[in-house]
């Protein structure tokens, strides 16, 4: 999660809460954190045998009540050798209900991500000084409908899903602006957007 910025940010509470700078089209800089994201519910798919699509634990999880929260950054939770294990493992310890369905296990990864990406977006507010009414977002996460309502309940902000293939359009649109097709950057934005309203 993060925004793009003219100059990089190097200062020492933007290490401290592990942002980082990657360079961007036109000497622009990504000023991101990077959270642990889809790779959590898509594990605990493959250790359920792929029996549920990514819709079904999404439309599951959003109909079940288990409150338990786990920090989806955890360390444990980079390449366990059991992902589920691992998130009743931290259930556990945080004293909360421990997931056995599987909506429970969606549930709680979609509310931690939430819960996540809320503490990121106040950590960026409190660096840039900058107010974002808005989060887009990219990428496969686009398409989990039930955690962008989350995203938006925990982070209180408009959540706008963008194009699941943003990384192949943002590539095709430089292609384009160096073609002479767009004549910068703003053009072809601004075309991308109106494509894919």
């Amino acid at each position: 999660m993060g925004t793009e910025r003219e100059k990089p940010d190097c200062s020492k509470l933007s290490r401290i809460k592990n942002f980082t700078n990657e360079g961007g089209y036109n000497f622009r800089f990504r000023y991101l954190k990077n959270i642990m994201g889809l790779w959590l519910i898509q594990c605990v798919k493959k250790e359920l045998n792929n029996r549920f699509s990514f819709a079904e634990l999404s439309e599951m999880a959003e109909i079940t009540k288990i409150k338990a929260i786990i920090d989806v950054n955890d360390n444990r939770l980079f390449s366990p050798q059991n992902m589920i294990e691992a998130i009743q493992n931290l259930c556990r310890e945080t004293g909360g209900q421990i997931p056995e369905e599987p909506c429970e296990l969606a549930a709680v990864i979609y509310n931690s991500l939430a819960l996540s990406y809320s503490r990121t977006a106040a950590e960026l507010e409190e660096i840039t000084g900058e107010t974002y009414e808005k989060i887009c977002i990219v990428g496969g996460g686009a398409k989990v409908e039930y955690l962008n309502k989350l995203t938006a309940k925990y982070c209180n902000k408009i959540v706008i899903a963008g194009h699941s293939e943003a990384t192949a359009i943002g590539n095709l649109a430089v292609q384009m602006i160096a073609a002479g097709i767009f004549p910068n950057i703003t053009a072809a934005r601004e075309c991308i957007k109106n494509s894919y309203n």
